[in-house]
C-alpha cells in the first residue's frame, strides 16, 4: 500500500519537501528524501523507546532505536515537543541536523508543572492523597481513548490494586 500511496504522490507532481511523524517502522519516508534529495523534516511526539534500561533493552528497541537514528541523521530538522527526547534519545544526532523544541502546540510558560497539592486545591475536587492515582486531562474524545482507561482501571482493581481514576475534560463521549 505503501508503494502504492508513494507511486501516487510522484505522479500528482514532484514534492518540494517531506514531512513525517516517527513511527517505529519509519524507513520509507526518509529514504524517499534522501533518494531525491528532497529536505526532510522529523516530527517526534513523545518518547518512542525506554531508555532507562532497567529491564533490559530488548532487540525490538534496539532496532527501533537504529531506525529513529536513522531517521534523525537524514532529517534536516527534527522537531521535539519536549528536550528530554534530545538528551535520551538523539544523542548520536550528527551536528547538520537542526533540533527544534516545539512544545506540542502547547504554551509552556503558561502550562507547566505545579505542585501536587496545589493542582488538587485549584481543580477543586476530592482525591484521597494515600490512594494511588491515575489522571487523565483533555478532550474526552474517542481519540484519547478514555474508555480503554476507565476498563482497565477497572481490571487493575479486581486484581486487588486500590487506585482512583480521575478525568478532567469534556468531550463528546
Amino acid at each position: 500500500i505503501f508503494a502504492h500511496v508513494m507511486m501516487l504522490i510522484l505522479r500528482s507532481g514532484f514534492p518540494t519537501f517531506v514531512v513525517g511523524r516517527f513511527s517505529q517502522s519509519f524507513i520509507m519516508l526518509p529514504a524517499l528524501a534522501g533518494i531525491f534529495s528532497l529536505p526532510y523534516f522529523l516530527l517526534i511526539r513523545g518518547m518512542v523507546i525506554r531508555t532507562d534500561n532497567v529491564a533490559g533493552e530488548t532487540k525490538f528497541a534496539a532496532v527501533i532505536k537504529k531506525i529513529l537514528e536513522f531517521n534523525a541523521k537524514i532529517a534536516d530538522e527534527v522537531y521535539i515537543p519536549y528536550v528530554e527526547i534530545k538528551d535520551n534519545l538523539l544523542c548520536s544526532v550528527t551536528d547538520n541536523t537542526s533540533i527544534v523544541q516545539f512544545p506540542n502546540a502547547v504554551d509552556s510558560e503558561k502550562f507547566r508543572p505545579i505542585e501536587k497539592e496545589y493542582a488538587i486545591e485549584r481543580v477543586g475536587v476530592s482525591v484521597d492523597r494515600k490512594k494511588f492515582t491515575i489522571g487523565f486531562v483533555g478532550a474526552i474524545a474517542e481519540r484519547h481513548c478514555v474508555p480503554e482507561l476507565i476498563r482497565a482501571v477497572k481490571v487493575v482493581r479486581q486484581r486487588g490494586i486500590d487506585v482512583e481514576l480521575l478525568i478532567i475534560g469534556d468531550g463528546p463521549l
